[in-house]
């Protein structure tokens, strides 16, 4: 019988063990194994060195400085910044055009009319001759009909040189124009009253 179970062991033993490595637990076959177990973590350490160095300077703080953002008064490029200066308010031009006095015209009529919408002959009359408009240019159509109704539109007008600066105060508001002069040599058609009568 001792002789059959060891011609087993010889025969269906791991190949590479003596036949006592599986089934006994002293011997030699334990110390082997831990020294392979210890290889093997070396091995693995060895292997996993490159990685945790690799992480350790990807984990590093970076060298560049973070930027700050521009000052005040400059634009996210760097460009300066400008502020547009508010407009001048229009002025009448000494011997200017019609077109050059245009805008101070605008601005005299627009700021009556903003302050009293339905502002009669005399009232545009006295704006314009205190905003520095000869009154011997100025010319107006009557604020009411014959039989006394307010009109629905009043027009007047500025002449200078060869050309007259119209103004027309309606139901629709103020507008203003630029024109050539008449053939009768003034600025409105019809019959006007004259300044001051």
């Amino acid at each position: 019988m001792g002789e059959w179970v060891g011609s087993w062991r010889t025969r269906f033993a791991p190949a590479g063990c003596d036949g006592s490595a599986e089934h006994d637990t002293g011997g030699s076959a334990m110390p082997r194994r831990s020294v392979g177990a210890s290889r093997m973590v070396t091995a693995m350490a060895g292997a996993l060195m490159p990685v945790a160095l690799l992480v350790g300077c990807s984990a590093s703080p970076s060298s560049e400085a973070p930027r700050e953002s521009g000052s005040a008064g400059e634009s996210e490029s760097g460009a300066p910044t400008t502020t547009g200066a508010p407009e001048s308010p229009p002025v009448l031009v000494d011997g200017g055009s019609a077109v050059e006095n245009k805008p101070y015209f605008d601005a005299v009529s627009g700021s009556l009319f903003a302050r009293t919408p339905d502002a009669g002959r005399g009232a545009i009359i006295d704006a314009l001759t205190e905003a520095g408009f000869a009154p011997e240019d100025l010319e107006a159509t009557d604020d009411s009909t014959p039989i006394g109704n307010a009109v629905d539109s009043l027009q007047f007008a500025v002449r200078i040189g060869e050309s007259c600066l119209l103004g027309d105060r309606g139901a629709g508001g103020f507008v203003s124009a630029v024109a050539p002069v008449l053939g009768t040599g003034r600025c409105l058609v019809g019959a006007t009253p004259d300044i001051g009568g």
